[in-house]
């Protein structure tokens, strides 16, 4: 896999994050010594470490850390009160 996930957008420079794996979303191999670029809140580049800091900077190394990009937890305890 490489960088084409997402397209470069212009504005503020992405933030840019390499994990030891990176787990996407839906049928996609996991990614090892990759990174992602992040901005305004959006996952812009998604690959290996030199396609993403070409287009995006340097990356921020999270040894040790596995992503999980775009997972949303919604595990949350509504109040359990009579509606």
């Amino acid at each position: 896999m490489s960088g084409e996930r997402a397209s470069a957008t212009a504005g503020a420079r992405a933030l840019v994050i390499s994990p030891d794996v990176i787990l996407p979303l839906g049928n996609a191999e996991s990614i090892r010594s990759g990174a992602i670029a992040i901005r305004d809140g959006r996952i812009v580049a998604l690959g290996q470490v030199p396609d993403v800091t070409a287009a995006h900077g340097p990356a921020h190394r999270l040894a040790g850390a596995t992503l999980l990009p775009g997972l949303v937890d919604l595990h949350v305890h509504l109040p359990q009160v009579p509606a």
